[in-house]
C-alpha cells in the first residue's frame, strides 16, 4: 500500500489589504469621507478599551485600503495618490499629514474634506 504524506495546513489568515471596488463609482471626496467616518466610528466605539494603541494598526490598514481604492478609481498607483491628495492639518500646534480633497461649492467657497492622519 502506498503511503501518502499529508502536509499540515496553516490557518487561513488575511495579510494583504485590498481596495473597496464597490466605492470606486463615488467621488474622491465621498470615498475619503466614508473611510474617515468608518474609522471615527470604530475609534469612538473602542475609546474606553485598555489597549487603545492597537487602533494605530487599524488606522494604517484603513489608510492603505483608502489609497488602493482611490488608485483603483483613478487607474493609477498608490504613490501618485499620496502626491495628489497630500494635505496638512494643524491641531493644537501640531501638524498632521492628511489625505484630503478640496471640493468647490455652489456659492464659490472651497470645502476641504480630509481624514486618516498618517
Amino acid at each position: 500500500m502506498p503511503s501518502f504524506s499529508v502536509k499540515k495546513r496553516r490557518p487561513f489568515r488575511l495579510t494583504k489589504t485590498i481596495q473597496r471596488a464597490e466605492l470606486s463609482h463615488y467621488s474622491a471626496a465621498h470615498i475619503i469621507y466614508t473611510y474617515q467616518q468608518r474609522f471615527r466610528g470604530l475609534a469612538e466605539y473602542y475609546k474606553y478599551t485598555v489597549d487603545r494603541a492597537r487602533l494605530s494598526k487599524l488606522k494604517h490598514t484603513m489608510e492603505v485600503s483608502l489609497t488602493k481604492t482611490l488608485a483603483h478609481k483613478f487607474k493609477t498607483r498608490v504613490k501618485q495618490i499620496y502626491g495628489r491628495f497630500k494635505g496638512h492639518k494643524t491641531i493644537a500646534n501640531y501638524t498632521y499629514n492628511t489625505l484630503q480633497v478640496e471640493v468647490p461649492s455652489q456659492n464659490g467657497t472651497i470645502s476641504s474634506t480630509g481624514g486618516l492622519y498618517h
